[in-house]
């Protein structure tokens, strides 16, 4: 029954790790930096305490994690992503990066987002917080352990019992 108890833990773990939530969020308070980089702060809305707990927003940063992170000039996904931040000040051309709790972007041509009458908007994915990978594996493991030693005791028992 235990090991029946773990699979279900495990089974839902892996659901949220599947079935992250997404938001939506329209840029406002946009600043100019340097070059053609211009820079957003990202405060997606209704992180509630429960989502913020098994997820977080992942972002390009020096560890290697890769932001799910897409902008949007007027509906149509801008890019380059993940753009080496002196491409973006330098090139532009709708180059962006993830970084933090920042975005840094470029328009597609180049001109001022706080003028050119263009809406610029992301949409991003929550990724599960390490810990829910391991008590997922983890759970997984222990549970299919569990179903293996009942197993064993079973086929065991029969047969001291009918000799």
């Amino acid at each position: 029954m235990c090991a029946i108890i773990l699979l279900i833990i495990s089974i839902a773990y892996n659901m949220a790790i599947v079935l992250a939530p997404g938001q939506a969020f329209t840029f406002s308070n946009i600043r100019q930096e340097t070059g053609y980089t211009w820079s957003v702060s990202v405060s997606p809305p209704e992180f509630s305490l429960l989502t913020s707990y098994f997820y977080q927003i992942a972002t390009d940063t020096p560890d290697k994690t890769e932001s799910r992170l897409i902008c949007y000039e007027n509906g149509k996904a801008l890019g380059p992503a993940h753009a080496n931040h002196d491409e973006i000040q330098n090139i532009g051309k709708g180059r962006y990066s993830h970084w933090y709790r920042r975005i840094l972007f470029s328009t597609s041509d180049n001109s001022d987002p706080k003028n050119n009458g263009r809406i610029y908007t992301a949409r991003f994915a929550y990724t599960a917080k390490a810990w829910v990978y391991w008590v997922a594996g983890g759970s997984l493991l222990l549970g299919i352990a569990l179903l293996f030693i009942d197993r064993v005791k079973l086929l065991f028992g029969r047969k001291a019992k009918s000799v």
